[in-house]
């Protein structure tokens, strides 16, 4: 599970760029990345 942690702070900069990219803060999070972090099992490498 610690290498979950690394992957999500992944997703997390890359959601971040996405929304410096659009310049709004609202960006909606895809469901698959969304149940990614409620069911950490679901990441496949």
């Amino acid at each position: 599970a610690c290498n979950f942690m690394d992957d999500a702070k992944k997703i997390i900069k890359r959601l971040y760029k996405k929304m410096k990219s659009t310049g709004t803060t609202d960006y909606k999070i895809p469901k698959n990345e969304l149940d990614l972090f409620r069911n950490p099992r679901m990441m496949r490498r």
